[in-house]
C-alpha cells in the first residue's frame, strides 16, 4: 500500500507507540502483508521480527519523483480486534416493529439504506438526523433501518434521552454499556491498552469485564473530558473496524449538553469510517433545548450529515396504513373510515394506529369469520375521539380502578420505572402491580424493559404525558413526594446515582420541608455530573441547588457559599464566563463569614492559569487573593504558595516590584514544600509576569525545570503550559532548536487530546511560528483558528490577539494601512498595552503621516521611556519605538532607546503572542541613525545571522534592506557596491515572498543608487 514509517505514525491520530507496529496495523487493515517502501523495510529488518522479506528492486511510486528501493514483507496479522467476528445482541427496544411494517416512507427508507451502504463500503462515517412531530414515526423508521443493518451483520447500539431525569451523557452511557457488556474480553483489553481506563467514567461495568484496570489519567477536568471523548471515539473506531456500527440516538430534544458535545465530537472524527449515527428529535421542541439548536447549526455545516424531516402521511398513505392493518383491500366503508382518520389526525401514524386500536377495543370495528374487518353499524354516526387523551383514558378505564390509580403515579416517575419503586410509592402489592402492568402491556400502554427484571416503560412518551396530566397539581405534588420517599428507601438495581431523580421529585413535592432535600440532592447531582465530566449538567444542578437553598425560610449562608463555589467550578469547566461572578460572590460571602477554607477555594478557582485578561488588572480578583493571603498562616503550605503565584499572575500588568517579590516567595515556598505538582503550577503561573528581558536567564532555568517535572507526572494541561512558556523563553533567547522541540511536544499533546485550551495554546504558538518564519498566509490560517478556538472556549484576549496578528501579517505583506481602524479599536479596548499605540504610529508613519509617531516619541522621551510599563510587552514596545526613531532619524530618541536596548542585543522581541524583531535589528538601525556605523554593521550582521539560523525570511529581508541603507549612508570604499547587493537581495526575497512593503522600499533605495 506504499505507506512509509513516518506517514504511518503521522496519520495514525491516536497512535504514539512503535512505528513499525503501527505500520503493520495499517497494513493488516488492508488485508495482511503488503509492500512497504524502503524506509519501513529497513527499520523492520533492523529489528527482531517475524517478518520475512524479498527484494523487489526499484519501484516507481505515485507522488515520489524517483524510483524507490522496496522490499516485499510478509507477516502474520497482528492479534487483537478485527481477527474475529463480534456479535453484539440487538437492543430489545428496537426489536419490535409495527405489525404492519412502515407505510408511506419508501423514499426516507431508501435514503437511510443508501447511507448505510456507503458506510459499509468504507466511504466514511455518516449522520442522519430525523425530525418531526411526536408520533410521526421517527423511532419506527430508525428501528426498521437498525433491524435491516443487524441482519446484514452490523452492530447496533441504542441510546435514548430521558425527559427531566437524564444522567450526563445518558444516551452514550446506555449505548456503550450495551457494547461493553457483550464485546469479547480481548477487544476490551485492547481498548484499555490503547486508551487506558478513561471509559470507566462513562461505563462503570468496564471494570467488571476487564480486571486490574489502570487508574485514569489525572488531569484538569477539561482535559479528562477530552480523554474520555478520545476513549469513546477509540471504542467506536474499534467496534466499526470489526463490523459496521449503527448508533441510534433517540429523543435528542431531551439530550443533555454533554451528550450533544460528544455527538459533535464524533462527527468531527475522520477516523470513524464505518459508523452510521441516526439521531431522532422532535422539531417542535427544539426551542426548549438551546444546546440542541446550537448542535444542529454546527451539524448542518458538515457534509456527511443528512437532515430528514418527517411529515404526516397524506390521504393515500393513511389509506395504505389502514389497508395494511386490515390485511385486505378496503371496502367503501373502510375507505370512508380512512378518510375520516386522515382528517382527524393529519396523517400522524401513531394517532391513526391508536384510534384503530380504540375502535377495535370498543367493538366499533371487528373481524368477521371470513377474516375481514367490518363496522358494527354505519360509521357515519360514530364520533371519533377528539384527542389522544380520550384514547388513553378510555383504555386505562377498561383496565380497572387499580390501573387508574397506579399508572398516573408511574407516569410521574418517568418514561421508565421500576416495579418495586412503583409498588412502594403507591402502597400496592407487587402482585397487584404486576397484574396491572401485564394488562397494560397487552393493550400496548407499557412494555417490559430489557436488563434486570422488574423494569418497565411506557410504549410512547405521549402516553406517559397523557397519564401524568390526568393528575391535578395537588395530586402531582403528592405523587412526587411519595416517589421521592420511596426512592430513599428502595435500592437501585444498577450503580448509577439517583441524586438527580430525587432532586427532581423533591422539588416538585411543593412543601416547605421538601426544599432542603431538593437542594441537597441537586448538589449531589452536580457533584455526580462533575465526576462524569459533564460540567454543563453540573451548572444546571448547582444553579438549581442555590435557588432551592435561598428560597428556604432560614437559608444556611455557609451552604450557599459552598454551592456558589461548586457553581463557579462547573461554569469554569464548561467555559461559561459567569464563573468569575460566582467565585467573587462566594469569596465575599466567605470573607464576611470568616470562612478561610472557602475563601481559599474561591480565590484559587477564579483563575485560568495566566492573568485574567491582557493589558489590565482585575482588581476585584486581586482584592480577593490579597484577603486570602492575609487569612492564611505564614507557614509554608501548598495553598499559600499557589495564592502567591496566582496573585503574581493577576498582577502581570501591575507593579513589577510586587510581582517579583510574589514570584520569589512562591517559588521558594513551592520548592521547600517538595511537591512537584505545586511547583509546576507555581512556575507556570509566574512565567508571564516575569517576562522581562533582564530576567530571561532565570526564566530559562525555571522553564526547563517545569517542563521536566510536568513530563514526569503527565498532567497534559500543565505540560502544555510548560511547553508553551518554555517555547516563549526559547524564542526570546534565539534558541530555535528548543523552540521547535517544544512546538513538536505541543503538537503531539493536542493531537492526542483535542481539548480547547490545549488547541488554543498550540494555535497561538503555530501562528507565532508562521510569523517568525515570514509566512503570512500560514500565519493567517493559524490566527483564524486561534480566534475560533479562543472565542468558543471563552479566552478573553482572543479577539485582540487576532487583531494584532492581522496587523503583523499585513505589515509583512505591506498592507498594514488596511487595518488601521481595527488596530485603533484594539488599542482603545486595551489601553494598558502601549504596543498597540506604537503600532498605530507605525502604520500612519508608513502612510506618510509623521505627526503621531513624533508625538509618542516626544511624550516618552523626557523620562527616558521610563513610563513604558515593565511587563511582558516592554521589550516589544521599545523595539517599535526604535523603529519609529530610526524611520524619523531622531538622534536624541535614538540615543535613549539604544542605551535601553543594548543589554538585550541577543534577544528577540516576543510579547507572548506575536514574534516581532530581533533586538539586534533595532540596535543596528538606531546605530545607523547615530552614525555609529561599525556598531550598526555588527548588530545588523548579528540580526542577519539570527534570522538565517531561525529561518526568519521576513526579518532577513528587512535586515538586508537596513544593511543596504546603512552602507549607502556610510559610503566607505566599496560600500555602495555592497549596498547594491544587499538591496537587490532584499528585493528578490520580497518579490518571492510577497513582502510588498520591503519590495517598495528596496526598489526606492536601488533607484536612488542609480
Amino acid at each position: 500500500i506504499g505507506v512509509s514509517c513516518g506517514e504511518a505514525t503521522r496519520e495514525g491520530d491516536d497512535y504514539f507507540g512503535d512505528p513499525v507496529v503501527e505500520a503493520k496495523r495499517l497494513c493488516d487493515r488492508a488485508g495482511g502483508g503488503q509492500i512497504l517502501v524502503s524506509q519501513v523495510a529497513r527499520v523492520v529488518a533492523g529489528r527482531r521480527t517475524s517478518a520475512t522479506f524479498s527484494l523487489l528492486g526499484a519501484l516507481e511510486l505515485k507522488g515520489i519523483p524517483a524510483p524507490v528501493q522496496a522490499l516485499e514483507t510478509n507477516w502474520d496479522p497482528l492479534p487483537g480486534p478485527g481477527t474475529e467476528t463480534v456479535e453484539i445482541p440487538f437492543p430489545e427496544r428496537l426489536a419490535v416493529g409495527p405489525e404492519i411494517g412502515v407505510i408511506g416512507r419508501e423514499a426516507e427508507d431508501a435514503l437511510l439504506d443508501d447511507a448505510f451502504k456507503r458506510v459499509v463500503a468504507g466511504e466514511g462515517s455518516e449522520v442522519v438526523m430525523i425530525s418531526g412531530e411526536p408520533g410521526v414515526g421517527k423511532t419506527t423508521l430508525a428501528s426498521q433501518l437498525a433491524r435491516r443493518a443487524f441482519a446484514a451483520g452490523a452492530s447496533v447500539l441504542l441510546g435514548r434521552c430521558d425527559e427531566d431525569l437524564g444522567i450526563p451523557h445518558g444516551p452514550f452511557v446506555e449505548a456503550l454499556r450495551h457494547y461493553v457488556d457483550h464485546a469479547p474480553e480481548d477487544f476490551l483489553r485492547a481498548h484499555v491498552q490503547d486508551f487506558g481506563a478513561e471509559l470507566e467514567t462513562m461505563v462503570p461495568t468496564l471494570s467488571r469485564r476487564v480486571q486490574d484496570l489502570p487508574p485514569p489519567m489525572s488531569a484538569d477536568p477539561a482535559t479528562e473530558r477530552y480523554l474520555l471523548y478520545r476513549a469513546v471515539v477509540g471504542l467506536l473506531d474499534q467496534a466499526s473496524f470489526a463490523t459496521p456500527v449503527v448508533l441510534v440516538l433517540d429523543d435528542l430534544q431531551w439530550a443533555d449538553a454533554p451528550s450533544l458535545q460528544l455527538l459533535r465530537h464524533l462527527v468531527d472524527r475522520s477516523e470513524l469510517h464505518r459508523l452510521l449515527i441516526v439521531g431522532a428529535f422532535r422539531s417542535a421542541e427544539m426551542t426548549t433545548n438551546d444546546s440542541l439548536t446550537e448542535t444542529l447549526v454546527v451539524l448542518r455545516r458538515e457534509r456527511q450529515v443528512i437532515f430528514l424531516e418527517l411529515k404526516g402521511l397524506d390521504e393515500s398513505g393513511v389509506m395504505a396504513f389502514v389497508e395494511a392493518a386490515a390485511g385486505h383491500e378496503l371496502s367503501q366503508q373502510g375507505m370512508a373510515l380512512a378518510r375520516a382518520l386522515y382528517r382527524e389526525t393529519d396523517g400522524n401514524p401513531f394517532f391513526v394506529g391508536e384510534i384503530l386500536r380504540h375502535l377495535s377495543e370498543t367493538g366499533a370495528i371487528y373481524r368477521t369469520e371470513s377474516g375481514r374487518w367490518t363496522a358494527s353499524d354505519d360509521l357515519g354516526g360514530f364520533r371519533l375521539p377528539d384527542s389522544l387523551v380520550q384514547l388513553v383514558n378510555a383504555r386505562v378505564s377498561r383496565l380497572g380502578a387499580v390501573a387508574k390509580r397506579v399508572l398516573p403515579v408511574a407516569a410521574a416517575i418517568g418514561g421508565e420505572f421500576e416495579l418495586k419503586l412503583l409498588s412502594t410509592a403507591t402502597d400496592t402489592s407487587d402482585d397487584e402491580i404486576l397484574g396491572v402492568l401485564a394488562a397494560a402491556t397487552r393493550v400496548s400502554l407499557v412494555e417490559e424493559m430489557s436488563g434486570p427484571p422488574g423494569r418497565f416503560g411506557f410504549a410512547h412518551s405521549l402516553i406517559q404525558h397523557t397519564l401524568y396530566q390526568n393528575l391535578g397539581p395537588t395530586q402531582q405534588a403528592r405523587a412526587h413526594r411519595r416517589i421521592a420517599e420511596a426512592m430513599e428507601t428502595t435500592r437501585t438495581p444498577d450503580r448509577s446515582s439517583r441524586a438527580g431523580s430525587l432532586a427532581y421529585h423533591w422539588a416538585r413535592a411543593a412543601e416547605p420541608d421538601s426544599l432542603p432535600k431538593a437542594a441537597s440532592y441537586e448538589r449531589q447531582a452536580g457533584d455526580d455530573a462533575l465526576s462524569a465530566l459533564a460540567p454543563d449538567e453540573a451548572v444546571r444542578h448547582f444553579a438549581q441547588a442555590f435557588d432551592f437553598q435561598s428560597q428556604q425560610a432560614q437559608p444556611d449562608p455557609l451552604a450557599e457559599t459552598d454551592i456558589l463555589i461548586d457553581l463557579g467550578t462547573a461554569q469554569f469547566q464548561a467555559g461559561i464566563p459567569a464563573f468569575r461572578e460566582s467565585f467573587l460572590s462566594a469569596a465575599h460571602r466567605a470573607m464576611n463569614l470568616r470562612a478561610t477554607d472557602r475563601l481559599i477555594r474561591a480565590a484559587l478557582g477564579n483563575n485560568r492559569g495566566v492573568m485574567s485578561a491582557a493589558g489590565e488588572v482585575d482588581f476585584e480578583r486581586v482584592e480577593v487573593l490579597e484577603a486570602a493571603l492575609s487569612s492564611l498562616p505564614k507557614a509554608d503550605s501548598r495553598e499559600r504558595a499557589l495564592i502567591l503565584a496566582t496573585l503574581c499572575a493577576e498582577l502581570t500588568y501591575g507593579s513589577f516590584e510586587q510581582r517579583k517579590t510574589l514570584a520569589d516567595d512562591a517559588r521558594s515556598m513551592a520548592r521547600r514544600i517538595g511537591d512537584p505538582g505545586t511547583l509546576v503550577q507555581v512556575l507556570n503561573l509566574v512565567s508571564y509576569p516575569l517576562s522581562l528581558p533582564w530576567l530571561l536567564d532565570e526564566r530559562l532555568r525555571d522553564g526547563t525545570e517545569a517542563l521536566v517535572l510536568a513530563e514526569s507526572f503527565g498532567d497534559p494541561v500543565q505540560l502544555m503550559l510548560s511547553a508553551a512558556f518554555a517555547a516563549h523563553n526559547a524564542m526570546q533567547a534565539g534558541d530555535f532548536h528548543k523552540w521547535n522541540e517544544c512546538l513538536e511536544m505541543m503538537r503531539d499533546l493536542s493531537k492526542r487530546i483535542s481539548q480547547p485550551t490545549l488547541m488554543y495554546y498550540l494555535a497561538l504558538t503555530e501562528a507565532a511560528n508562521a510569523v517568525a518564519q515570514g509566512d503570512p498566509q500560514r500565519a493567517e490560517r493559524h490566527a483564524t483558528e486561534l480566534l475560533e478556538i479562543g472565542s468558543d472556549s471563552g479566552q478573553p484576549e482572543a479577539m485582540s490577539i487576532y487583531g494584532f496578528y492581522l496587523y503583523v501579517i499585513r505589515r509583512q505583506q505591506g498592507r498594514s494601512a488596511e487595518l488601521l481602524p481595527v488596530i485603533e479599536q484594539v488599542a482603545a479596548d486595551n489601553p494598558g498595552i502601549p504596543a498597540y499605540k506604537t503600532s498605530i504610529a507605525s502604520i500612519r508613519l508608513h502612510d506618510g503621516d509623521e505627526s503621531y509617531a513624533k508625538y509618542l516619541l516626544d511624550s516618552e522621551s523626557p523620562g527616558g521611556f521610563a513610563s513604558v510599563p515593565k511587563d511582558i510587552s516592554w521589550l516589544a514596545t521599545l523595539t517599535v519605538y526604535a523603529d519609529l526613531a530610526a524611520e524619523l532619524e531622531v538622534v536624541e530618541h535614538a540615543e535613549s532607546l539604544f542605551r535601553l536596548l543594548a543589554p538585550f542585543a541577543e534577544q528577540i522581541a516576543y510579547p507572548g503572542a506575536v514574534v516581532l524583531d530581533p533586538v539586534s535589528l533595532s540596535l543596528g538601525r538606531l546605530a545607523s541613525v547615530l552614525r555609529r556605523y561599525d556598531d550598526a554593521e555588527a548588530y545588523l550582521s548579528e540580526a542577519f545571522e539570527l534570522s538565517d539560523r531561525g529561518g526568519m525570511r521576513y526579518v532577513a529581508a528587512r535586515t538586508q534592506l537596513a544593511f543596504g541603507k546603512m552602507l549607502v549612508n556610510r559610503r566607505s570604499p566599496g560600500d555602495l557596491d555592497r549596498a547594491r547587493v544587499f538591496l537587490e537581495n532584499a528585493h528578490a526575497a520580497s518579490v518571492s515572498n510577497a513582502y510588498y512593503g520591503v519590495e517598495r522600499s528596496s526598489d526606492e533605495a536601488i533607484a536612488n543608487l542609480d
